[in-house]
């Protein structure tokens, strides 16, 4: 989406009514690109720069901001609405001196889709601030190796301010990236960053459990009753699915259990009884690895 106005026009300072003026506006555009004002405009005489002002209903002119050529500016940071008709005016400035105003341009301002800001990390969470209502919107992170390339990266969408849905590995650095989705301009906003973040250890890598084993869980009176299972995950996936079945049968062969700690206690056993326990990792991307096991348990009597 995108507004474009253009006026070309000759303005300046003069030093008579008769005289063509020193320095001035010679053209001026003012293009809405999503959350932006993009101003482009020509001079002509000895200019050091521009001065944007907005003008009121009652003529006040009203300074926004002083430019560069070409500019972009936020249409939060000059606290104009949506809907709003503003009119504009460009001054070109010589030795803090303006010239004669540039002719009006009025536009009306469109539905636009804010940026986030504020891209931090802590603790393998990615979180950034936004000024999109409450509901209204959802956010895509893209993610890479540090100096990856938008829209080569890893991009996945989340409806929260933050995220922990990012596979790291330990002692590498990574670029992240996020943009917003707004429901009331149907658009995605410029992406914001990158955020540069240094993994100092595995966070959702797909490995598969290790180090499986148990111990007897007593009752009250010392009496074997159940097991608690442990395994060791080095890629912090912290997403599980377990099993224990009777001895020869398949981790398929009743109800498969998710947890997302790498333990789990199984109560109620039958001593002296052979079982089998099998546990695999959820992938953060919905695979698994293989089942790990049988692990032959008996709690004994």
């Amino acid at each position: 989406m995108a507004i474009v106005l253009f006026v070309t026009i000759l303005s300046g300072c003069s030093g008579s009514e008769d005289s063509a003026p020193s320095f001035g506006v010679s053209s001026f555009s003012v293009v809405q690109d999503g959350s932006k004002l993009n101003v482009q405009y020509t001079t002509f005489g000895n200019v050091s720069g521009a001065s944007l002002y907005s003008v009121s209903p009652t003529g006040e002119e009203i300074p926004l901001a002083t430019l560069s050529n070409p500019s972009s500016i936020s249409i939060e940071s000059l606290n104009l609405q949506v809907g709003e008709t503003v009119t504009l005016l460009l001054y070109a400035v010589s030795d803090d001196t303006l010239s004669a105003p540039s002719n009006a341009v009025s536009i009306i301002i469109q539905a636009y889709c804010n940026e986030p800001s504020n891209l931090r990390t802590e603790i393998g969470y990615l979180f950034w601030d936004s000024t999109i209502p409450e509901g209204a919107a959802s956010y895509q992170v893209q993610y890479g190796t540090q100096g990856f390339s938008l829209g080569s990266g890893s991009i996945f969408t989340v409806n929260t301010p933050y995220t922990n849905n990012l596979t790291f590995q330990a002692g590498q650095y990574y670029d992240l990236y996020v943009r917003s989705f707004c429901s009331n301009a149907q658009e995605f906003s410029d992406w914001v960053g990158p955020h540069t973040y240094f993994s100092q250890s595995n966070q959702n890598v797909c490995t598969a459990p290790t180090n499986v084993g148990y111990s007897v869980v007593d009752n009250f009176f010392g009496e074997p009753v159940g097991a608690e299972f442990t395994w060791t995950d080095v890629g912090n996936s912290d997403n599980y699915e377990y099993n224990l079945v009777v001895n020869g049968q398949s981790p398929n062969a009743s109800a498969i259990e998710q947890g997302t700690s790498p333990t789990i206690t199984y109560l109620s056993l039958v001593q002296n009884t052979e079982y089998d326990f099998y546990v695999r990792t959820r992938c953060i991307d919905g695979t698994y690895t293989a089942w790990v096991g049988p692990l032959n348990v008996n709690i004994g009597n």
